[in-house]
């Protein structure tokens, strides 16, 4: 189920495009509850030849991270004889990143992944990044889709969906968990933006 209500499947004329309407629908969440989302991005040519990209319904990951191996395929387009299907990348987000963690950078270079975006605070309030790298046979390329994106603010019923979701998983993580971001009882939680 999707807790936002809102929509993937959605098509685009790029994975940029995807990559920014993703980034407008879902890092409100990602923010709010401390949590890293993902999705894959899939590049579909239908059965007249016309072709678009579009992403799947986001994966929770953990507090701090999205793994990207546990979210292989999940929710794939179906594919059939007259519809291709080829996955071309990922977005996820960083509530409290503003880069490529180091795990991101490795990963698409090991599974050699064209096109791995990030979304990041932006530093003002309801406006993120989006961060892109782009994975070749001899490299990679680091840049910056869109700066200052403004994402949809959550409704109140959205906020109550992702608290009762993902309150006691918090919980767990602050009372018995060692976290890297410094995260303990103390910690605000929901997060609201500054």
């Amino acid at each position: 189920t999707d807790p936002m209500g809102t929509a993937p499947g959605d098509e685009f004329k790029t994975p940029n495009d995807a990559a920014t309407d993703w980034a407008k629908n879902y890092y409100s969440a990602s923010y709010y509850t401390n949590y890293e989302f993902g999705s894959l991005i899939y590049k579909i040519v239908d059965e007249n030849g016309k072709i678009y990209y579009t992403y799947t319904e986001p994966i929770k990951g953990e507090e701090h991270n999205w793994d990207f191996y546990n979210s292989e395929d999940k929710n794939k387009p179906k594919e059939t004889a007259k519809i291709s299907v080829v996955k071309v990348g990922y977005i996820h987000s960083h509530p409290q990143g503003t880069k490529f963690s180091n795990n991101d950078i490795q990963y698409a270079k090991e599974e050699k992944i064209p096109v791995t975006f990030a979304v990041v605070n932006s530093g003002t309030k309801n406006q993120v990044d989006i961060l892109k790298l782009s994975t070749y046979e001899f490299g990679s390329v680091r840049g910056t889709v869109a700066k200052n994106v403004s994402v949809n603010p959550l409704t109140t019923w959205q906020k109550q969906q992702l608290k009762s979701l993902y309150y006691y998983d918090w919980q767990q993580h602050v009372q018995y968990e060692s976290c890297r971001f410094n995260c303990d009882k103390s910690t605000v939680w929901p997060r609201v933006w500054r």
